[in-house]
């Protein structure tokens, strides 16, 4: 009996783990590479992949001539990242050069490359020539994007990623001015609600709702017992939860008045996600499927800002 490896399958942090090629830092997706324009926020630390998708879009879309949804005063023009080839990321790495006076195994890392190690996968001679070599989970997309998304847009404490920071990068990189923080006299800064969120009433009631809605068996958990109507948020959810709450919530949202915007943007994401999951996929599907999924990216990242997308795995 012979074994052929086809692709692996894992998580994001996995991927760096199994290529080699580090997933943390300014080049931290490995099929773009170093032709991405990443940059660190200046208030929060991090590296940020916002406005970075409108590449992916076709070459007449709207969204690339916006200069008020996306980075103010910024057109997008250049075409999507060229995908390299199984020879030339070979060839890639073999001309890699030890670094014998800095900190980093490769000379270049995180300027040129990622490269942390050269995998023993690619002894395998048939590795180089294959179309897909990893894969990602993406149980580990739906959760890591539905959990963002419900903790956002219920402004859920110690979960959102809409704080004093990310406004602080708004008022840097956006042209929101609904957006920015005023400051008060004793020094500290007050936030306005965002449009996307919802009221204290609405918040209410969407839990109130999930206290009382049932599934049919096995197809989801009981989550009436994740609600917490006291401190207003979910506790206990796991990865398909959330997934199926974001569902949910969507069709609810329809009839709250300060999500009817964000309720369609939020389906099209579902959507997208369910129909990667199709027991059967065609050729014209999948580039059906590649368009939507790109222009969904768009709108998340017109809708929401920045600071709430940095660490959205999507």
């Amino acid at each position: 009996m012979k074994a052929m490896l086809l692709w692996t399958i894992h998580d994001f942090p996995a991927y760096g783990l199994v290529s080699c090629w580090s997933t943390h830092g300014l080049l931290a997706c490995p099929i773009c590479g170093s032709d991405i324009k990443t940059f660190h926020l200046k208030h929060g630390y991090k590296p940020c992949w916002f406005d970075c998708h409108r590449r992916f879009l076709s070459a007449t879309h709207p969204f690339r001539k916006s200069v008020k949804c996306f980075c103010k005063k910024t057109k997008v023009y250049d075409p999507p990242p060229k995908r390299l080839t199984g020879d030339q990321i070979y060839e890639q790495l073999n001309s890699l050069t030890l670094d014998t006076k800095g900190k980093n195994k490769y000379v270049g890392y995180g300027k040129q490359h990622n490269w942390t190690d050269i995998s023993c996968l690619w002894q395998l001679p048939y590795f180089r020539k294959l179309v897909l070599r990893h894969n990602i989970d993406i149980m580990h997309n739906e959760k890591n994007v539905s959990e963002a998304v419900l903790s956002l847009c219920l402004d859920i404490p110690d979960k959102t990623k809409d704080n004093v920071k990310a406004r602080l990068d708004i008022a840097e990189i956006c042209d929101r001015p609904k957006l920015h923080l005023t400051q008060k006299p004793n020094g500290t800064w007050q936030k306005s609600r965002a449009p996307y969120c919802v009221d204290k009433d609405d918040k209410l009631a969407i839990l109130k709702w999930f206290k009382q809605l049932k599934f049919p068996d096995r197809f989801a958990a009981n989550l009436s017992k994740s609600v917490n109507l006291d401190q207003q948020k979910f506790i206990g959810l796991k990865s398909h939860d959330f997934t199926l709450s974001l569902s949910a919530s969507c069709q609810f949202h329809y009839g709250v008045s300060s999500m009817i915007r964000n309720g369609r943007i939020l389906q099209n994401y579902v959507f997208s996600i369910d129909n990667y999951v199709l027991k059967k996929l065609t050729q014209l599907k999948c580039a059906n499927l590649r368009g939507r999924n790109q222009f969904c990216h768009a709108s998340l990242r017109k809708c929401f800002h920045q600071g709430s997308l940095i660490q959205w795995n999507i």
